[in-house]
């Protein structure tokens, strides 16, 4: 597959973000699935990623978290999905998946 294919999928990707999450999350979704951790927001400036677990905001270092989301574009990094467990957090796009817990343990204050 070419750069730009790839570069024509992602933008179809991208475009249609919320009806693929939407499907995703209906897939995995089980009644009696109980969250452990409430996900929030999840945004990146520069070499950071800033997130919020449990109405926590924690900035974290890519280049102590994951080398496939340091080196990853934007829009790798826009697509991720958090299953109803709150058990982590999946980047489809470049095939990353961060656990929850240990995020906390690593940089949690």
């Amino acid at each position: 597959m070419s750069p730009k294919d790839k570069r024509e999928i992602r933008k179809i990707i991208f475009q249609n973000f919320d009806t693929i999450t939407d499907s995703w999350n209906s897939f995995f979704k089980k009644d009696n699935m109980i969250a452990t951790h409430k996900i929030g927001k999840i945004h990146f400036e520069k070499d950071f990623m800033i997130l919020t677990i449990d109405g926590n905001e924690l900035t974290i270092p890519l280049d102590k978290l994951s080398n496939k989301l340091q080196a990853a574009t934007d829009v790798e990094r826009a697509m991720y999905k958090i299953p109803p467990s709150g058990y982590g957090i999946h980047w489809p796009l470049i095939d990353e998946d961060l656990s929850v817990n240990g995020i906390l343990r690593d940089f949690e204050k």
